[in-house]
């Protein structure tokens, strides 16, 4: 179906893998995301570890394919210096984007600063039924410690949204079940787990095999909304499994709507 004549809309979150510091496979993994979105008819892309080299800009090379607007913040890397690599966060949409804000908080360790420190950009887009702010995040891994990110995160959603809904996904570096998690949760509405059955056993977003060990599954990617107008609810979410293309995150595609509610029935928000 068109996405003019659709009534929904779709996004994709993903963590591209910059594979720092070679930065190897950066054109083929973007080239494969395009396809992802072509194929999915994606509107909205939320991305993570997006790099820009030599051979590739990412983002650019992303929303050009897509004839698509897009927003990038980068916060590692050389960020002022477009002749080397550098790496952040990205939103593309195939609606005009007419405002963003780059987020940065959690601490930054000295010796690898982008590993520890959170970063994340807001776009606001302008939709056919709405415009409201969507929140790329790249969390950074510091485990039980995010819980204190996610809240500070969450503080900064709730200035920037005021009374509207706010879509917020990406890399949290946070495995389902644990405390960080279910904070998150506690304050934003985990939308993959309401989509019925794809809820029934726990999405594996991210795998990686170490040398001398069996791979390491978990859930890591995530998209959240902050409760507020217009109310949304989810049609459909899986996980897209791409083994092919190297990722280490898989990306993952949801499809959402406009909650109808009753005559006289007003969304609470949160």
């Amino acid at each position: 179906m068109a996405v003019s004549q659709r009534r929904s809309l779709r996004l994709i979150i993903s963590n591209l893998w910059h594979n720092w510091p070679s930065y190897r496979g950066v054109c083929e993994r973007t080239r494969q995301i395009v396809a992802l979105a072509k194929e999915h008819e994606a509107d909205v892309l939320l991305l993570q570890e997006v790099a820009r080299t030599p051979d590739c800009t990412a983002a650019k090379f992303i929303a050009e394919r897509l004839n698509a607007d897009h927003a990038v913040a980068y916060f590692s890397g050389a960020i002022e210096n477009e002749t080397k690599p550098a790496e952040g966060v990205a939103v593309v949409s195939r609606y005009p984007i007419v405002q963003s804000k780059p987020y940065t908080g959690g601490w930054a360790f000295p010796i690898v600063p982008y590993f520890t420190l959170d970063t994340g950009l807001a776009a606001r887009i302008k939709l056919p039924w709405a415009e409201m702010w969507f929140v790329s995040i790249h969390m950074g891994f510091r485990g039980l410690a995010n819980t204190k990110s996610v809240e500070e995160l969450a503080d900064w959603v709730d200035a920037l949204g005021g009374e509207e809904s706010v879509i917020v996904g990406g890399d949290f570096n946070m495995p389902a079940g644990g405390k960080p998690a279910r904070y998150a949760s506690s304050r934003w509405r985990d939308l993959f787990l309401e989509n019925g059955s794809a809820a029934e056993e726990p999405p594996i977003t991210h795998r990686i095999r170490y040398p001398i060990s069996l791979p390491v599954q978990n859930r890591l990617d995530y998209l959240f909304l902050r409760p507020g107008h217009p109310d949304w609810k989810v049609r459909d979410a899986k996980v897209l499994k791409i083994e092919e293309a190297g990722f280490d995150h898989y990306p993952v595609w949801y499809e959402l709507e406009i909650a109808q509610h009753p005559k006289g029935e007003k969304n609470q928000g949160h």
